[in-house]
């Protein structure tokens, strides 16, 4: 599945231009032409979040829901007791092109007891895994709903700051947002630093449990 057949169904249609019929020459004020470019101003400002455009694209999405995709780890970062960040390595030109609230699948074989996060764990530098993808449903569109309320615990914050971070660099969008994230100890919280920067604007709140 290509990059653009997934997120052009998240995309209001692009705006047609107007017929030369369309237009009286009577010096009306707006015009269908300035209608038009209004629209298209919109539309391509659209494309630009989603970094979509009706032009060619340098990458291109390395994976489908139809396979898994094998991915080379190439480093390790440890940020909190017992969260890591793990980077891997794509093909040149390539992207996950994960959309905002969408995520993969990991292959992994599990005993009775075992934890996807085990494996993850007892990976070293150079190790392959397969994934595949994307999944999910959610679609977020701008301004539509006047407020919004993130409950969110430990990792869960990570999908929630996709979409707080969508709704805070859209000028136009004027949804209020509201978060209560939280986490085993303060040591523990996830973007802290990111989420105090931004908390001047967002009503934040961090909820430290024993």
């Amino acid at each position: 599945m290509s990059n653009d057949s997934y997120v052009k169904d998240i995309l209001p249609p692009k705006p047609e231009a107007p017929l030369p019929s369309d237009c009286c020459g009577t010096g009306c004020s707006p015009c269908v032409y300035d209608i038009y470019e209004e629209d298209l101003k919109k539309w391509k400002k659209s494309c630009e979040q989603l970094k979509l455009d009706d032009s060619p694209k340098d990458q291109q999405a390395i994976i489908s829901t139809n396979k898994f995709t094998s991915v080379k780890l190439i480093g390790v970062t440890q940020i909190t007791n017992n969260t890591f960040i793990y980077q891997f390595e794509l093909p040149e030109k390539t992207c996950l092109c994960l959309q905002i609230g969408h995520h993969i699948v990991i292959k992994g074989i599990l005993d009775n007891k075992g934890k996807m996060s085990t494996i993850i764990s007892k990976l070293s530098i150079g190790d392959q895994i397969e994934i595949r993808g994307p999944y999910g449903s959610f679609k977020y569109q701008p301004n539509s709903f006047k407020r919004l309320v993130f409950l969110a615990a430990g990792t869960g914050i990570a999908p929630m700051f996709q979409i707080i971070q969508q709704i805070l660099k859209d000028e136009e969008d004027m949804t209020r947002l509201h978060l209560m994230y939280s986490s085993k100890s303060f040591k523990d919280i996830l973007l802290r630093e990111e989420l105090y920067k931004i908390s001047v604007i967002l009503e934040f709140h961090s909820l430290s449990l024993s």
